[in-house]
């Protein structure tokens, strides 16, 4: 019986030690009002991107009903998790990207396993993205953005109060400096 590709990348030990706690923490961040996105950033900062395809088989077993979440029917799992691809749409969505690869350069030069291997990466990606895991590199660019925006906002004020302080003394008559007196005689 030949697996999924996304399936080969995960070992079953693995999976089946964290399933249990990911299925605890997936209550606990539902009941709590998060959505599936939350949770998926939560798994992926917990255990890092090298967790995302056993974070996948997992959120394809909650929709697919192999694990049942406590509190959650049918249509919530839909409204929660959205439509989930199927492992054969997936391998169809792969070989139909691998075609179209091998189309444009001709059918020439490459070779259909590096055809096959670019088109996994481009429809996992894909996947990722539309499922919402995506969004981490999103989240770090607005925390940056506000981190400058911080920056220009005291880089500002210390402007304005340099410049303050700058003009200050203009609003003032200046005292002449006293003069030597060297130099009231020669003037």
């Amino acid at each position: 019986m030949r697996k999924d590709t996304m399936d080969s990348a995960i070992d079953p030990e693995r999976y089946d030690a964290a399933r249990t706690p990911l299925q605890n923490a997936f209550e606990h961040m539902l009941a709590a009002g998060h959505s599936v996105r939350d949770f998926s950033e939560f798994a992926l900062e917990k255990f890092g991107d090298s967790f995302l395809p056993y974070l996948r088989r997992f959120l394809a077993d909650v929709e697919q009903g192999r694990i049942r979440i406590e509190g959650i029917g049918r249509t919530a799992k839909t409204v929660l998790l959205g439509v989930w691809v199927t492992p054969e749409e997936r391998i169809e969505m792969i070989r139909l990207a691998a075609f179209v690869r091998a189309e444009q350069r001709g059918f020439r030069d490459g070779s259909p396993e590096d055809d096959w291997l670019a088109a996994e990466r481009e429809v996992d990606a894909r996947l990722a993205q539309e499922a919402g895991l995506a969004t981490r590199g999103h989240k770090a660019f607005a925390t940056a953005t506000a981190a400058l925006e911080q920056e220009f906002g005291n880089l500002k004020t210390t402007i304005a109060d340099w410049l303050e302080k700058a003009a200050a003394p203009m609003d003032k008559p200046r005292k002449q400096p006293a003069r030597k007196k060297s130099e009231a005689t020669v003037s």
